[in-house]
């Protein structure tokens, strides 16, 4: 594939020739410079964000004449290959940018590392510059080593066939992730679907919930098979495939015999379908193109993410503690992401960080092609559905900055939820005991306790305004409790084993300790759980028209729309119960609420807009109707598509760097399997837990070693040591307070078996509002500690005996 593309890049950059130069750089301000006197050298190390490097332009500005040479060599240092090389003379007064230009385009140098010399032959001269960082993989180097106080601003120029092909290789990888999904979720997924609707044509809407129900059944099996004392691996995934191959065979084969009337499937029209196709395809590729380039998942929750997915991963089957990872006894964090990451890599071999990045884009998607049969079933219109999967996963950018924090679990639930919802809908409609139907929404109702416990009650929510919702249309009510308390019950018979578990761990105790009375909670309860600004989550006229889609609902008596109001209402007040005078606030967090708020007003929007279209059609019948609402709805989606491409913002959510990965494997190859590393940290929610704020907590799983601070669910684990969590906030207080340098602050650290001290590229700024990290500078002037690696800027130290 890789020599298919670099032919395709040079038959094109022969067609179109030419070079674009990349916006993407900081402003240019010339009150910020570096200055470099004749004879002195200045180097900026970087990583290109696209194929075809075709240039490099540095701004230079000179108060009399002057000579400068330009090199540039692939590698992070200029021992590397030498690509280019170039004399400018600059002469008094002159400002601009001097372009280094290359003989041919490099079409790999996406995600290469390259550094640029720039060296002063005469006279003086002045460097365009920025802050240092504002080159998120990089530095500014001098003679004596990494400038912190400034990067140079490098303006990168582009062959434009290296844009078409990097587009082309999005594509193909978009292809090849979201099929890989598909062999692990689709099959058992549809069986589970099918089992549920009985025999029958496959239908767009089953294709989408095959994903939710996939995504549900493998918890459900990890769990069932570590109930059995099995470890199946990759043999979870055949035997899922087969099994459920075997399930949809024999619903196919029954279907055909006589007296067997396969259940009714409502026409979904190829309009709304073909829409769907081009919303999902659109959707799939934006969430492959935003972390294009990425070296790995961004913020703090990826760490414990990918760390739990390697226990899976590694050893086979479900994990009962932390362990080598973390001094931890227990495992009850929630696992049905990592279920499904996992077994991404085993079908791919893809290693587990990665495979968390590209597992939460594929579930970035399916939440949000998830609306489509809620919006179906809901209002009874397959054009509701569609224009929900507009503007939740195109025009908003809810749930597409999931990919900023890395909370992939969360989204996970959300894959799950609208199948539960569904199938709940139709429990409660349905006549007589769909056992079939019990049975599937039982599997999808434990795949989510399982998956996420906040977004479980979102769904228990849910149920309970279905019960609100059928007494207000006076229906019976005896034939829907019992059918959603049939499924409920069987749920959480299925996961009964891992309430036991999370019965030995700390999660009862935090659970607990939101059940304090409102007046009791102290600030930092109350700021956790504040609401914030509405437009942090979705922008205003998105909140203006789901109020005015629930009106005009109302207005119409569409029975879907009530339910979506008081399903919103009971979450609210679920979230907020201090506002009825009961205890429990924060146990679900407006955080967790209002990200999850694109579901309802997408929904809303998507019900407001299908009215629009509908009487479009009517109007404008036939080929010219459809053809006019499928290219309004293609281009609104290429819009939203373009407009969502910076949204994974690495330079604010990154803490891994290419710089970070070849430091990390340094540390792996060159210190003792048993080290022990400080790293940059802070304290969070509310003091009760350290964080991570750069690369080095990584460390554990890409360097192969601890480090001072574990992964975020430590406070809520059994630790080895009951004095655990004491000990880890003690240590990062004692630093924070005093220093590295400080005597009593270095003894403190050798007798916590701390032997090396680990600076991120980031240096510790990831999120971190404190302002206080580890210093370099003053680690390389204290005769404790010894210098041992330096890249950019990654710094490693080893403590001296």
């Amino acid at each position: 594939m890789k020599h298919l593309l670099t032919l395709l890049f040079a038959l094109l950059n022969a067609i179109m020739g030419g070079a674009w130069v990349d916006p993407a750089h900081p402003p240019v301000d010339w009150g910020r410079v570096v200055r470099a006197e004749a004879g002195t050298h200045l180097g900026q190390t970087f990583v290109p964000a696209h194929g075809g490097l075709l240039g490099v332009e540095v701004g230079l500005r000179a108060s009399g004449p002057a000579r400068v040479s330009l090199s540039l060599w692939r590698g992070w240092h200029p021992a590397g290959e030498l690509v280019a090389r170039s004399v400018v003379e600059v002469g008094p007064g002159d400002v601009g940018f001097r372009r280094l230009s290359l003989a041919s385009p490099e079409p790999d140098s996406h995600s290469q590392p390259y550094y640029l010399e720039l060296g002063v032959e005469s006279g003086s001269i002045e460097v365009a510059a920025a802050p240092a960082g504002a080159v998120l993989d990089g530095a500014l180097i001098r003679e004596s080593g990494p400038d912190d106080s400034a990067d140079l601003i490098l303006r990168l120029v582009y062959a434009p066939a290296g844009l078409v092909v990097g587009l082309v290789e999005t594509g193909l990888e978009t292809l090849y992730w979201v099929g890989a999904a598909a062999v692990i979720l689709l099959i058992p997924g549809l069986a589970i679907v099918r089992l549920g609707w009985g025999p029958g044509r496959v239908r767009a809407e089953d294709l989408i919930l095959a994903g939710g129900a996939g995504l549900a059944w493998y918890p459900v099996g990890l769990l069932l098979a570590a109930a059995a004392g099995i470890r199946p691996g990759p043999g979870l995934v055949v035997v899922s495939d087969l099994a459920g191959a075997a399930a949809l065979a024999g619903l196919f084969w029954r279907g055909r015999r006589p007296g067997i009337s396969p259940a009714p499937a409502e026409a979904e029209g190829p309009g709304p379908v073909i829409g769907l196709g081009i919303l999902a395809g659109l959707v799939f590729f934006i969430r492959a193109l935003v972390v294009r380039g990425l070296p790995g998942p961004q913020w703090g929750d990826s760490v414990h993410h990918a760390l739990i997915t390697e226990l899976i991963r590694a050893g086979g089957g479900l994990p009962g503690d932390w362990r080598p990872y973390a001094d931890l006894v227990t495992l009850t964090y929630h696992f049905g992401f990592h279920a499904f990451a996992a077994a991404l890599s085993w079908v791919t071999g893809t290693r587990s960080d990665q495979a968390i990045l590209i597992a939460g884009q594929i579930i970035n998607g399916l939440a949000v092609l998830g609306l489509y049969p809620v919006g179906r079933r809901l209002f009874g219109s397959a054009w509701a559905g569609v224009l929900a999967v507009l503007m939740a996963g195109l025009v908003f950018w809810s749930p597409a900055y999931y990919v900023r924090w890395g909370r992939y679990t969360q989204l996970a639930g959300q894959v799950v939820l609208p199948a539960a919802m569904v199938f709940s809908l139709e429990l409660v409609r349905a006549k007589g005991r769909p056992a079939r139907l019990v049975a599937a929404t039982a599997i999808l109702a434990a795949g989510l306790l399982l998956t996420h416990y906040r977004v479980a009650v979102f769904y228990g929510l849910f149920a309970a305004s279905l019960l609100v919702w059928s007494s207000a249309l006076r229906r019976d009510l005896s034939g829907p409790v019992l059918r959603l308390g049939a499924a409920g019950l069987i749920a959480v018979g299925l996961t009964m084993p891992w309430w036991l578990n999370v019965l030995g761990g700390g999660l009862p105790d935090v659970a607990a300790g939101y059940l304090k009375p409102p007046a009791s909670r102290t600030a930092a309860e109350v700021e956790y759980n504040a609401l914030g600004p509405l437009t942090d989550y979705l922008p205003g006229w998105a909140w203006a028209l789901a109020g005015v889609g629930l009106g005009w609902g109302l207005v119409r008596r569409n029975p879907g729309t009530p339910l979506l109001g008081i399903w919103s209402g009971l979450s609210f007040l679920a979230t907020n119960p201090d506002l009825l005078g009961l205890p429990g606030a924060g146990f679900i967090g407006n955080f967790t609420l209002f990200i999850a708020a694109y579901i309802p007003a997408a929904l809303l929007i998507g019900w407001l807009g299908s009215q629009a279209v509908e009487g479009l059609l009517r109007r404008v019948s036939g080929r010219t109707g459809l053809g006019l609402v499928l290219t309004l709805l293609g281009l609104a989606g290429a819009v939203g598509a373009f407009r969502q491409l910076g949204i994974a913002d690495p330079v604010a959510h990154s803490m891994l760097t290419f710089s970070d990965l070849e430091a990390l494997r340094w540390v792996r190859e060159n210190t003792p399997p048993d080290s022990r590393f400080l790293i940059n940290g802070f304290f969070a929610y509310g003091g009760t837990m350290v964080v991570g704020a750069d690369a080095g907590w990584w460390l554990p799983l890409l360097g192969g070693r601890q480090a001072s601070v574990p992964p975020m669910p430590y406070v809520s684990e059994r630790p080895v040591e009951p004095d655990y969590v004491a000990k880890v906030n003690g240590l990062m207080a004692q630093v924070l307070a005093r220093g590295p340098t400080d005597p009593d602050v270095v003894a403190a650290l050798k007798r916590a078996g701390i032997g090396y001290i680990y600076i991120g590229q980031r240096r510790g700024r990831v999120n971190n509002p404190t302002g206080r990290v580890l210093d370099p500078g003053e680690l390389a002037k204290s005769p404790a500690y010894q210098l041992v690696y330096q890249l950019n800027r990654v710094w490693v130290f080893k403590l001296r005996p």
